[in-house]
Order: C-alpha cells, then sequence, then structure tokens
C-alpha cells in the first residue's frame, strides 16, 4: 500500500493547483486556478504580492464565482485559470482507483483532473507553477483590498482643503451607517427646521444633522437635558455655516471643530451660571451673574440685558449664551438666512454686513427682541421693508441696512417700535416716499443716513427741532424739495459733525446761520437749485468744518473771505 502510494505521489505534476468547491449541493461550481509567472503563491504573503494584472483579470471572476454564478471554462481558459470542480477538495487521495490515475484524475469522482502540463503551455503560461486558491483565501484577499482602499482614502481624507474633506467625511458617514445619536438629534431638529428640511440629504439642516451626529468630536448627548441647549446653538451655526458656503469664508477658525461653539471664531458669547446663594459679592443677583466673554459689548449698555432669564432657558441655571454673530466682510454667500437663527433668541448683535448674501430681509427678526444692532448691509438684500421686520424692537440701537435693493417706504409704522435708536442707515438702496416725521420723536438719533433712494418731499419740520444727538445727516441723492432750513442747523449746533444734502432740488438761498456750529467738519450743499450770494460771515459759524460743497448751483457772488477762516479747512468745492 505505501509503494503504491509512493507510486501515485510521484505521478502527480509537482505543485498541482485545485480549487474548492465553493458550492458542494450544486455539485458543479467554480474556483479559481491561476497561473502567476515566475511566482508561486504559497502563503499569506507571497498572496499578497499578487499583480495588479491579475486582480484586473480575474476579480469580475472571483465576484461572479462567489456569489454562485456560472463561469464560462474557455473565457478562463484564455487568461491562464482552469475552472476544476470537485465534490470535497479534502477528500482522500487514497480513495481514488487506480484508473484515476490512469486518467490523471486526482479530486473523487466528480473530479476533474488538470490537463497535462504541456496543454497549458499553449496558453503562453508557465506550466510548472500551479496554486490553488481556496474560499478562505478568496475572502482574506477581498478583505486585504478593502483595507488597503480604507487607508487610502484616509490619506487622501486628511490632505484634502477642509471643503473637500467635509464633504468627503460625510459621504463616508452614510456608508458606515448612523450613530445612536442620530435619530434623537434629528427628532430634536426637526422641531425647530421642520420635517421637509431633512428630505434632502444636501440641505443645510441636514448636513447640520450630519455634523452633530456624526462629526462632532464633542459627541453630545441628545438624551441629556443640560446638553440640550448647546445642542441647539451648535445645530443653528452649523446650519448658517452651510447655508452660506461656510468652507469658502475668509476667516473660520474652530467652526465645526471640538471646540466649544463659543471659542469659534466671531462667536460672541455671555457665561451665566447659578449663584451661590450665600454669595455677598455686590452687584450680584441672587439667581445668576452674568459675566461677558468678550469686550465687543459696553458694559454700561448691558444693565438688563439677562434680566429676563429663566431657568428654563439655561438648561439647569448654568450655561454659555451666545450673544452675538460678528461674521462682517467674510465670504458669505447664499439665497436667504437660515430660519433657524431665531433660536439665538438672546442675540445682542448680529453683523452679516459686507458680504454676498441675496434674498429677502426675513420677517423672523422681530423675535429678536434682545437684539441691539442689526448689520445687514453691502449685500445683495432685495424685497420690501414693512412694519413687520422691526416689530418689537424696542431695544434695537443700530440698524444698517444701506447699500442693498430694498424698495418700499420708511413709513411711521416701521420706525414705530424703533423708540431706542441711535443709528438708522438704508441708504442706497430703492426707498420711495416722504421722510417720515416719526424720527423727529426718536430721541436717541445720532444717525441718519437716508442718501441714494428716491425719497421726495422736504425735510419735515421734526427733524429740524428735536434731536439734540444728532452727529450725521445724510440725505443726498434723492428728489427732495423745498428750502433748506437754517434751523437744521442751529438745534444741532454742538452735535452735528456731517451734513450732507448734495444732489437734490432744493431751492432758495444759501441758509443764513445765526449760530456756531461748534463740531460741523462736512457740509454738502453741491449739485442742487440755491441761488443768490453767500452770506459774508458764512465761514463765521463752522470753526471746525474740513470740507465745503457748494458746486453745481447757480450762485452769483464770490466766495467771501470768511469761507476760509476754518483753520482745518482742507477742500472748498
Amino acid at each position: 500500500m505505501v509503494g503504491k502510494t509512493e507510486d501515485k505521489e510521484s505521478k502527480r505534476p509537482p505543485r498541482q493547483i485545485l480549487a474548492r468547491s465553493i458550492n458542494r449541493r450544486a455539485s458543479l461550481r467554480s474556483s479559481i486556478n491561476h497561473i502567476l509567472t515566475n511566482e508561486t503563491v504559497q502563503d499569506d504573503d507571497n498572496f499578497w504580492n499578487v499583480s495588479s494584472r491579475w486582480f484586473a483579470d480575474a476579480t469580475e471572476e472571483i465576484v461572479g464565482n462567489v456569489a454562485g454564478a456560472a463561469v464560462d471554462d474557455t473565457a478562463f481558459r484564455t487568461s491562464g485559470i482552469e475552472i476544476v470542480s470537485a465534490t470535497d477538495f479534502d477528500q482522500d487521495y487514497e480513495d481514488d482507483d487506480d484508473d484515476d490515475d490512469d486518467n490523471n484524475n486526482y479530486g473523487g469522482d466528480d473530479g476533474k483532473l488538470f490537463d497535462d502540463l504541456s496543454t497549458f503551455g499553449d496558453t503562453g503560461t508557465p506550466s510548472d507553477i500551479r496554486t490553488i486558491y481556496s474560499r478562505r483565501q478568496i475572502i482574506q484577499f477581498i478583505c486585504k483590498w478593502i483595507l488597503l482602499a480604507f487607508l487610502l482614502f484616509s490619506m487622501i481624507l486628511y490632505s484634502m482643503p477642509q471643503s473637500t474633506s467635509q464633504y468627503a467625511l460625510s459621504s463616508w458617514t452614510l456608508l458606515r451607517g448612523r450613530s445612536n445619536r442620530f435619530q434623537p438629534m434629528k427628532e430634536m431638529f426637526v422641531e425647530i427646521s421642520g420635517e421637509d428640511a431633512f428630505l434632502d440629504t444636501n440641505s443645510p439642516q441636514y448636513r447640520g444633522l450630519v455634523f452633530l451626529a456624526e462629526q462632532d468630536p464633542l459627541k453630545l448627548n441628545p438624551n441629556d437635558p443640560i446638553l440640550s441647549k448647546q445642542i441647539i446653538q451648535r445645530y443653528v451655526l452649523s446650519v448658517l455655516y452651510f447655508s452660506t458656503n461656510g468652507p469658502s469664508w475668509k476667516h473660520r477658525v474652530y467652526w465645526l471643530t471640538g471646540q466649544h461653539e463659543c471659542g469659534w471664531q466671531y462667536v460672541i458669547c455671555s457665561d451665566v451660571q447659578e449663584e451661590n446663594n450665600n454669595t455677598t459679592d455686590a452687584g450680584k443677583t441672587k439667581r445668576q451673574k452674568v459675566g461677558l466673554t468678550s469686550d465687543k459689548f459696553n458694559p454700561e449698555n448691558m444693565d438688563d440685558d439677562f434680566s429676563d432669564f429663566a431657568d428654563s432657558d439655561l438648561g439647569l441655571g448654568k450655561g454659555r449664551i451666545i450673544t452675538g454673530l460678528k461674521l462682517f466682510d467674510n465670504g458669505l454667500a447664499g439665497n436667504s438666512l437660515p430660519l433657524e437663527l431665531v433660536e439665538l433668541k438672546y442675540l445682542h448683535i448680529l453683523d452679516l454686513g459686507s458680504n454676498n448674501l441675496v434674498g429677502t430681509i426675513e420677517t423672523y427678526f422681530s423675535h429678536f427682541t434682545h437684539m441691539r444692532e442689526l448689520y445687514l448691509n453691502k449685500n445683495e438684500f432685495h424685497g420690501r421693508i414693512d412694519a413687520n421686520m422691526t416689530k418689537g424692537l424696542t431695544k434695537l440701537k443700530v440698524l444698517s441696512l444701506g447699500h442693498n435693493f430694498l424698495t418700499g417706504e420708511v413709513d411711521d409704522l416701521f420706525l414705530r417700535d424703533l423708540t431706542s435708536l441711535e443709528n438708522l442707515s438704508l441708504e442706497y438702496n430703492q426707498l420711495s416716499g416722504i421722510i417720515p416725521a416719526v424720527l423727529g420723536t426718536i430721541k436717541t438719533l445720532q444717525h441718519i443716513r437716508l442718501g441714494g433712494n428716491t425719497l421726495h418731499g422736504e425735510i419735515p419740520l421734526s427733524l429740524e427741532n428735536n434731536l439734540p444727538n444728532l452727529q450725521r445727516l445724510w440725505l443726498q441723492e434723492n428728489k427732495l424739495t423745498g428750502t433748506i432750513p437754517s434751523s437744521i442747523f442751529c438745534d444741532a449746533s454742538s452735535t452735528l459733525v456731517d451734513l450732507r444734502l448734495q444732489n437734490n432740488s432744493f431751492v432758495g438761498n444759501v441758509p443764513d446761520v445765526d449760530c456756531t456750529m461748534e463740531k460741523l467738519e462736512l457740509l454738502s450743499m453741491a449739485s442742487n437749485d440755491l441761488k443768490g450770494s453767500i452770506p459774508n460771515d458764512f465761514g463765521d459759524h463752522f470753526p471746525t468744518l474740513k470740507e465745503l460743497h457748494l458746486y453745481g448751483n447757480q450762485l452769483t457772488s464770490t466766495i467771501p473771505p470768511s469761507i476760509f477762516k476754518p483753520a482745518n479747512l482742507t477742500a472748498v468745492l
């Protein structure tokens, strides 16, 4: 028996390659026999060195075999791969009959002998190298390629710019599945943004959800009530980021990172924490203390900013509340501002000026009842202004909407609730109508900028007598008519710095001023229909004047010497 076995083994080719049957019940399934030029795959290390040429030729056939698909034996032969079916590769060769030896048959009753080595010579493949790929080895091979692809993906990802890498991370998140934070956070955010906002996986809301649930290094727990306010704040900021092309912002240090959102660039916060009832520090309330983390706010203007905080607003009585966003001239671009901003209900300052924002100015700004400064100037906003934009903004001090494409009238209703307003900037829009008389009732006004519109009518009397703090009055480049009242100078003689009335249709003479303008630096009455002569003592009333513009009128006299008396005068036009 031993002799017979030795004789049988001597008849076998030295490096015969047989493949296991992948599906025994089907009896005839495929496995792979590949001839590698000048290489023998004997172990896993050599297996890893399989050439890319073989991978390109055999990958399709491997996948087909694993799926149980039929394989064309002829096609395999042309690529140097032999299909061998076997009932059981592990069946002992000793059970084979001598007849099998005569036919060079190894591998069981259903087995098929590889052709003689010379058979493979026609294919151009060396006939002395043959390897068996078992099902286990095939799986190992595929896994190793997957691992390699993952490593390459990671290397490429972290070498990408932030904008590209974040998109790739979102795609990878979809592939690997959702974390256990995804659904609870989605339910939380649906209450803010609505269900429809999450139907599109490319929407800013959905991308914000993916960041918070899958990518945020803080991994905040949505089921923790203490963290709910912070989660909402981070969500709102991430939606703003994605809504306005955040990856292309000029400055975005720490945005969408593991830093607390109050550490993201240009985000201003206030610290609010529960007070110790035994404290004796002067000036603190019994319930809370407020300390500003930025010098962007003037503490003198913050005396009652947090007096109406409720414990429910602060989680368990402590936290960091976003009170300001200063993203001026930062490359923001988008079709509209996200509605989610209303969740930052304690905003005191929102500065989005000098960006590339388009769309309408939403009426939801009336929800920001704590707002002090709102800057949306120098964008491309359009649409009509109305009273709903400013309703309830009784604490607003700065409203800057200039250099947009806004239409409509600046009426009394628009200004009715702006009782604390100091700076009104609506210049260079497409506003019409008359200058509202209610402006004269807002005693706190310091800056009125209405130039560059199509306002008509006369300067209302209320502006002449009731604005003791007025510093700048810009009415240039409108369609205003009537005379220039001298009282507009003297009623603000101690505060007015900049008066611009050029490019209108004012008539009459140059005003005969009978008071001294102690701070006026620029006076422009150019390009009107003024006639007559300049009063001889005109320059005596403006000791601080730097620029005087009178060109484009119908003045008949020469310039009196008093015009040149101001020591700082640099231009007379």
